[in-house]
């Protein structure tokens, strides 16, 4: 075989007639190697990946938890230690506390951060002030220099406007970039149309993406707002921001819910509904807030809908995620139980996840004997 192989390689011919056992095994060796290759760079990968949480968790004297989710969140396996660290000692050597860096850890990963520090310390304002704007990508933070150069004082402005301090409105500047380059008198006037129009200025702090719009678009806005009715107190900086038809469908929302309470509050409402004490129904609406903004309407037809399924008001008492859940998925899945013949004595897995459900279902058939194919009455008992 050896002899034969030297001949077929001298007549360049030993591919094409390798015999085939001794090409499967080549290949074979191949698909190997190139897995372990793999698994040695995932392996490096993942030990690179834990040198840096090593790091930050060091440098900022932060728990192991606290370092992943720092790496994480700002993408830091992109750099390398010793850049992390450079970055860091030269924050500290510039009175960049300690504290500062843990509230904003995206400035471990900025490129040349020194150039943007010099940059920094020629406005008139402390370092650990403006600092944040070091996270600004450089394109950006160039054009808020220019823009400061020629007396437009973002910093000053937003300040005195939207009343916080100086270090607050570089953190506003750096998460809502368009601040930069927003005209002053236009952004003084969008905000004194949302203030008058009934907005607190405490809501629009949570929500600066409103100063976004033009006087214009507000103004039309507001007007649809108005037609529909919605009073001064219910107001909030996104419905100024988002589409119409979600105002309409809020407000139709409002509508019925008022209807449908008539002089009630919502714990009232939960309490005659699920026939439970007006105590046992604040737990339910402390542990499900979002049940403050559901449509009763659909929140009826959901406890209507068990009911008729044979639950009863304990089951969900004890499992009162189900009024958010949608009650589509919950009928969907209850088909599926009833299918398979399933015993159905809790609302529990209705509420998880898909993956989480289709898990129990697969578990639930291979584990149990399949019943007559409808709810177990027993559960109503």
């Amino acid at each position: 075989m050896a002899k034969m192989k030297v001949i077929l390689k001298y007549l360049n011919l030993g591919k094409l007639f390798v015999p085939q056992k001794c090409r499967c095994s080549s290949l074979a060796l191949k698909s190997t190697t190139l897995l372990l290759d793999e698994e040695n760079i995932n392996l490096k990968k993942n030990h690179g990946k834990n040198d840096i949480i090593r790091t930050i968790q060091n440098l900022l004297n932060i728990s192991y938890k606290s370092s992943l989710e720092i790496v994480e969140r700002n993408r830091l396996t992109e750099r390398n230690i010793s850049f992390l660290t450079n970055n860091y000692q030269l924050l500290i050597a510039n009175g960049v506390n300690s504290d500062t860096v843990m509230k904003y850890p995206e400035l471990l990963g900025v490129p040349f951060l020194e150039s943007a520090i010099s940059d920094l310390k020629t406005l008139p304002y402390s370092l650990t002030t403006t600092i944040v704007l070091a996270c600004l990508v450089k394109p950006k933070r160039d054009r808020f220099l220019s823009h400061y150069r020629k007396l437009d004082n973002k910093i000053d402005l937003i300040s005195k406007i939207v009343q916080v301090s100086c270090d607050a409105a570089c953190e506003f500047i750096y998460k809502k970039d368009f601040l930069i380059s927003k005209d002053p008198k236009v952004l003084a006037e969008t905000l004194k149309l949302i203030l008058d129009f009934g907005i607190p200025l405490e809501e629009i702090r949570k929500d600066l993406w409103v100063l976004k719009y033009s006087p214009h678009v507000i103004r039309s806005r507001i007007e649809i707002i108005e037609e529909v009715k919605i009073e001064k107190s219910s107001r909030k900086p996104w419905m100024i921001r988002c589409p119409v038809s979600v105002i309409e469908t809020y407000a139709r929302r409002r509508i019925d819910n008022r209807h449908i309470l008539g002089n009630d509050s919502l714990t009232e409402f939960i309490s005659k509904k699920l026939k439970c004490t007006e105590e046992q129904a604040k737990c339910i609406i402390m542990k499900m807030p979002a049940l403050r903004k559901k449509s009763l309407k659909t929140i009826t037809d959901i406890i209507n809908f068990l009911y008729s399924k044979g639950f009863n008001p304990n089951h969900i008492y004890r499992n009162p995620k189900i009024l958010v859940h949608s009650i589509e998925t919950t009928k969907k899945r209850l088909e599926q139980l009833e299918k398979s013949g399933l015993q159905v004595n809790s609302l529990y897995m209705l509420t998880k996840s898909q993956k989480q459900f289709n898990w129990y279902l697969e578990s639930s058939i291979k584990g149990k004997t399949k019943l007559p194919g409808r709810i177990n009455k027993e559960m109503a008992k």
